[in-house]
């Protein structure tokens, strides 16, 4: 006992506390009325601001952050001004959490499915790779040497333009490529879903309003139908019922995209509908794409972008390929390498990922430098296309009179 207390018969005790901080959630949001204080500095104004010139302060944004209640004891230590770099006022420490993509604050809850889109995406510094200021150049020489002798039998003055329908077509049924080469493209609402669903996208990436799917895939169609493109036209003759199907199937589609992705943030750099070019061999090879969604960006020779292909459907190898081809031609295009590709697959909410690495492009370099071989072959030289049957036979122009495709479409519709 100490000499005061020791006079009324009480020991001195001490409790410690060993329980688990109490954490609780404090949100602050914008007020119901907006503008600042008349004053600055004054705690109690007579009256609020009435028009956005007369506004002193700005109210601040929501924000969620979380907060642990630590004891003074365990914040704030001899030499230090808080425990861990952390910021305290009055013993409560802030801890936010922090986005794996850009290190910021969290968004608000995200359900499994759009967490395991931010798992994916998310990477350290130190997990992003760096890749040698020479590789651009390497790449274009590697590739200009081996396609420039398929080159040769272009016609004086042509050139071949090479997108990843096209590459993915020649290394397929190379009759259904010629057969499709001279057919009028048609557009058809299966055609016509991918488009819609792409802009409503890009449009809710820079959407200020709350985000109501309805409403942004009627404005995609408003958009394409005032088009003077091939869509826009389709759209302006195409029957009700053939609309309202092409409003439905995107609507489904666009509806999942909004269940299975989290918020893209600003700070993510997010892009839509990126298109890729790239020329080699003096114009005479010309390659092209456009991404449905990029975010990241390169820092210095550190590849930090992701590119994304959002599909409807099950998963094709070729998906796998064609992100490769969009990863060269950014690699010819800027110099750095994505860090990552991804096919993301809405019917079943289903990532699947790529890293990018040499190994990766020149393996695009090989397929594109056969590609071109057998483009120019088929198109210029008078070479006998092959034919694989397929589930692409089903859109075939040549079915009727093909062998392989209905003796393939037979095996598959009854295999007994």
């Amino acid at each position: 006992m100490s000499a005061t207390t020791a006079p009324h018969g009480r020991p001195l005790t001490t409790t410690a506390i060993v329980a688990e901080p109490l954490r609780r959630r404090i949100e602050r949001c914008t007020p119901a009325r907006p503008g600042g204080y008349l004053k600055v500095g004054t705690s109690n104004p007579r009256r609020r601001a009435a028009r956005p010139s007369e506004r002193a302060v700005s109210p601040k944004r929501a924000a969620n952050v979380s907060v642990a209640l630590l004891s003074m004891d365990s914040s704030i230590h001899e030499g230090c001004d808080s425990h861990d770099g952390g910021v305290t006022d009055g013993g409560w420490a802030i801890l936010p959490d922090v986005d794996p993509i850009d290190g910021t604050t969290a968004a608000p809850d995200l359900n499994p499915a759009q967490q395991a889109v931010l798992d994916q995406l998310g990477a350290t510094a130190d997990e992003r790779p760096e890749f040698a200021a020479d590789l651009r150049h390497h790449l274009r020489a590697a590739l200009e040497t081996a396609v420039e002798p398929h080159l040769d039998g272009l016609p004086a003055g042509e050139d071949l333009f090479v997108h990843k329908h096209r590459l993915a077509q020649v290394h397929g049924c190379e009759a259904k490529f010629l057969a499709d080469e001279v057919e009028e493209f048609e557009w058809r609402v299966p055609t016509a879903r991918g488009s819609i669903v792409h802009k409503a996208v890009e449009l809710a990436v820079n959407w200020r309003l709350e985000v109501e799917p309805p409403v942004l895939v009627d404005e995609a169609l408003a958009r394409y139908e005032s088009d003077q493109g091939g869509l826009g036209h389709w759209l302006r003759g195409c029957s009700e019922v053939e609309r309202a199907e092409l409003r439905s199937e995107s609507l489904d589609a666009f509806t999942k995209y909004m269940e299975c992705w989290p918020p893209l943030k600003p700070a993510w750099r997010p892009v839509t509908e990126s298109r890729l070019r790239a020329e080699l061999c003096g114009g005479r090879l010309i390659l092209a794409g456009k991404v449905d969604l990029t975010l990241g960006r390169a820092t210095g020779q550190r590849a930090g972008k992701v590119i994304v292909d959002l599909k409807t459907g099950s998963s094709l190898p070729v998906h796998r390929e064609d992100l490769r081809f969009y990863a060269l031609i950014e690699t010819l295009r800027i110099g750095v390498p994505p860090r990552l590709l991804a096919s993301y697959y809405l019917d079943q909410a289903h990532f699947v990922p790529e890293e990018v690495t040499e190994e990766t492009l020149m393996a695009s370099v090989a397929r594109l430098s056969d590609g071109v071989g057998r483009l120019v072959e088929l198109l210029h030289g008078g070479s006998t296309p092959n034919r694989i049957p397929g589930p692409p036979c089903r859109w075939c122009p040549l079915y009727d009179t093909c062998d392989e495709g209905q003796a393939h479409r037979s095996a598959f519709d009854d295999p007994a």
